[in-house]
């Protein structure tokens, strides 16, 4: 014979009557799933819903019988509304729940305060919170999901980039721009930075050069740093220098600048005629 479980339950009291009045009827919310604990698959379930003041054994003082509606395992019932709840609800009470021709599933959920009053306070121990806390139950909406402003805020992934196309000489010791990006991107967020250029000069190399990515200007913040020396065997010589880097909590928008300079004032002139810059970020 098939077995279900029931994973977890929420009682609310359905208001219909003054404050102070015994309730007539009570919402029952709970996830009904296979014995593995995987949910039970969506349709019409025919659920036996009985009160007993036993935790075990005995007769019920109360029941009914219906046919529910499950969705992804949730299920919404209101006890009361075909048989009216008989019992008077000045003693403890259990619930048992079966479907169909299965046993009544154990064990038996104690009604607690929630049952007798507007406002549930605690479920089988543990205190209801509209706001997720550690050893607290969070409530489900009425489509039987978790709250939106509960959720976690996802993170949003963007990239973007730039690439020359004319030759850009590097021919003194001040860092000058090659390229640059910016980051439309409002708020707050952490980004990735590669860049890789391509450059020639003809003849010895007497001297050093140094390339950058920096944020906010020309010479604004060092992201990355990179170097090139030469050789020294005369002719026609290029290289290919990549550049990588992470900025983390940038407040946007901001730009970011692909630089270099004559470090050595004997270097001669580079010719860079190939170059790309791009962004990898993710808000915060």
């Amino acid at each position: 014979m098939k077995k279900y479980s029931i994973l977890f339950v929420f009682f609310f009291l359905v208001s219909h009557f003054a404050f102070g009045q015994i309730p007539q009827e009570i919402s029952y919310q709970g996830v009904l799933t296979e014995t593995d604990g995987t949910p039970v698959g969506d349709g019409n379930y025919s659920m036996t819903f009985a009160l007993y003041n036993t935790a075990m054994g005995g007769a019920p003082i109360w029941q009914e019988a219906k046919v529910v509606l499950v969705l992804n395992g949730v299920f919404n019932v209101i006890l009361g509304d075909v048989t009216p709840l008989s019992p008077d609800f000045t003693d403890a009470y259990w619930l048992g729940v079966k479907v169909g021709a299965a046993a009544e599933m154990t064990p038996r959920v104690k009604l607690t305060a929630s049952a007798y009053s507007l406002n549930a306070e605690k479920v089988n121990g543990f205190e209801v919170s509209p706001t997720p806390s550690p050893n607290t139950i969070l409530p489900l909406n009425a489509s039987g999901k978790y709250p939106a402003s509960v959720l976690p805020t996802p993170q949003m992934t963007n990239m973007g980039g730039n690439y020359g196309t004319t030759n850009v000489t590097i021919d003194g010791s001040a860092f000058i721009e090659i390229l640059s990006f910016t980051v439309n991107q409002a708020g707050s967020f952490n980004v990735t930075l590669n860049a890789n250029l391509v450059g020639e000069i003809n003849g010895d190399g007497t001297g050093r050069y140094e390339f950058k990515i920096t944020r906010g200007s020309v010479n604004g913040t060092q992201v990355a740093r990179g170097w090139w020396r030469p050789g020294t065997s005369g002719g026609q010589q290029a290289v290919t220098i990549p550049l990588s880097g992470v900025d983390n909590n940038v407040s946007g928008p901001t730009t970011y600048y692909l630089v270099g300079r004559k470090y050595d004032s004997g270097a001669k002139d580079l010719l860079v005629f190939i170059y790309n810059l791009h962004a990898i970020w993710v808000t915060n």
